[in-house]
């Protein structure tokens, strides 16, 4: 939690109203919610329960750490933070662990594009929490303070948790959308199969050819029109397209 001084520091939050937070995300991750409310309310959660001028949830995409959720009043410092990709969330997310600045001022040349983009907005002191879930950091929790803050350990350990709950949905979502896709992806496979099947079947019952040679014409087809097999095959069983050579006229008798 490098940047960090000496200074003493208190706990600042309520264990009722960290409770309450909790029980609110919970609920949602019951129904279920969808990701963006979620991640909306989990910002808010940090927001009020830690008593801070702004926060927000950053998730990766294609590499990049993107603002999924973020208060009104830092909406600016987090894209400002997307664009560089340099900034207290990016550093948690690659390290894996608490990144906690009490003094912006003394993270100029860490971080020189959001450090700019805090000090116009009035953001003094920073912290981001990463959503970590089977050893894997799937997105940060920033905390972002209008005064100097020297971030205390129960206050840090306590968003963990509630980034903690929301990271192992995260991570739940997204393995099933993956195997949703696998599935999908395997039943239109089978699906294009079985229509070139059918397709082949015609083609060898009409030219009385093999299956092999009928398979050769529909890719010959598809090379020659730049299109696919399987919309080639579709066209022969729906009947659109007839892929057997016609007969050679015959010769005057």
């Amino acid at each position: 939690m490098g940047g960090q001084t000496g200074e003493e520091v208190v706990v600042v939050y309520e264990p009722a109203a960290y409770v309450a937070a909790l029980s609110r995300i919970l609920q949602m991750l019951e129904e279920p919610s969808p990701i963006g409310a979620i991640v909306s309310e989990l910002t808010e959660s940090v927001r009020s329960v830690f008593d801070l001028a702004g926060a927000a949830v950053l998730l990766p995409d294609d590499g990049e750490l993107t603002v999924a959720a973020a208060s009104a009043s830092v909406q600016g410092l987090e894209r400002a933070q997307q664009r560089s990709q340099r900034g207290p969330a990016c550093e948690a997310q690659r390290r894996g662990a608490v990144v906690a600045v009490a003094d912006l001022t003394q993270a100029r040349g860490r971080w020189p594009e959001f450090v700019a983009a805090a000090q116009r907005m009035g953001m003094v002191a920073t912290a981001a929490v990463p959503l970590r879930w089977d050893r894997q950091t799937i997105g940060c929790v920033d905390l972002h303070s209008a005064t100097p803050r020297p971030w205390c350990p129960g206050d840090l350990a306590a968003a963990t948790v509630l980034a903690r709950v929301v990271a192992g949905h995260l991570a739940t979502d997204a393995t099933l959308r993956k195997r949703q896709q696998l599935t999908e992806q395997l039943e239109n496979a089978l699906a294009s199969r079985v229509v070139i099947e059918q397709a082949k079947g015609i083609i060898a019952a009409e030219g009385a050819v093999t299956v092999d040679e009928a398979f050769d014409r529909l890719r010959r087809h598809a090379r020659r029109h730049r299109t696919s097999v399987h919309e080639v095959a579709a066209a022969v069983v729906e009947g659109h397209l007839h892929l057997t050579p016609a007969s050679p006229p015959r010769a005057p008798d």
